[in-house]
C-alpha cells in the first residue's frame, strides 16, 4: 500500500498479545517494533520479526520515521503462529532475523528462490527459534519455474500467493489466494 508523508507514525499502538507467536516478513518499506520486554527492532525487505507472546506481552507496531516522514510503500505479511499448550505460558521473546541471516535454495534454471526462515528444507536450517514443529518458506518463482519438496507425514501445508499464478498440485493458484493441504 502506498503511504503519503505526515507528521505523526502510522500503525497499530500499544496492544497485547498471549499465547502465539506473530511472524512478520516485510517486501517493501519499514515496520518498527517496541515492546514490554525492551526489545525493540527496525526490519525493512526481507527481513522477518518473530515475536512469541507467551504467557503475555505489550507491543506496538509502526511505520519506521523515515516511511512516515517521506512516505512510500509498505507490503508486509503477518502470519499467527498458535503456540503448542505446553508453551502457552512461556516467557516472552522476539527475534529481528535480517535477510542476511536467511538461507536460500535456488529454484534450477535461474527460475527463482525460496528462502527458508523455520524449519529444515533440504539441509538448510531457517535461523528463527520456534515452539512448534513447522517450516516457513517465503520467495518468488518465474514463470516455467518448478519447486518439490516433500513434507513430514501428518503436517499441513499452506500456500499464499501474493503476485502472479502457480499451480499446486495441478490447481491454478493466484494473487490474493491461500491454499491448504491438510494431512
Amino acid at each position: 500500500m502506498e503511504f503519503s508523508p505526515i507528521l505523526q507514525r502510522r500503525g497499530v499502538g500499544e496492544h497485547p498479545n498471549r499465547g502465539f507467536e506473530t511472524v512478520t516478513l516485510v517486501y517493501q518499506g519499514e515496520v518498527a517494533h517496541k515492546d514490554s520486554t525492551g526489545k525493540h527492532g527496525l526490519i525493512g525487505p526481507g527481513d522477518v520479526q518473530w515475536m512469541t507472546a507467551g504467557q503475555g506481552i505489550l507491543h506496538e507496531e509502526f511505520h519506521s520515521e523515515a516511511l512516515s516522514r517521506d512516505g512510500g510503500t509498505l507490503e508486509l505479511m503477518q502470519l499467527w503462529v498458535n503456540l503448542p499448550k505446553r508453551d502457552k505460558l512461556t516467557k516472552p521473546n522476539y527475534q529481528t532475523i535480517t535477510a542476511d541471516k536467511i538461507p536460500v535454495i535456488a529454484i534450477p534454471e535461474n527460475r527463482g528462490f525460496l528462502t527458508i526462515i523455520a524449519g529444515d528444507v533440504s539441509g538448510l536450517k531457517g535461523s528463527a527459534k520456534t515452539h512448534s514443529p513447522i517450516i516457513v518458506m517465503d520467495g518468488s518463482i518465474k514463470k516455467g519455474g518448478k519447486c518439490d519438496y516433500p513434507f513430514n507425514h501428518g503436517w499441513s501445508l499452506i500456500v499464499v500467493i501474493r503476485k502472479g499464478h502457480v499451480k499446486v498440485n495441478h490447481q491454478p493458484v493466484t494473487t490474493g489466494q491461500t491454499i491448504t493441504f491438510s494431512q
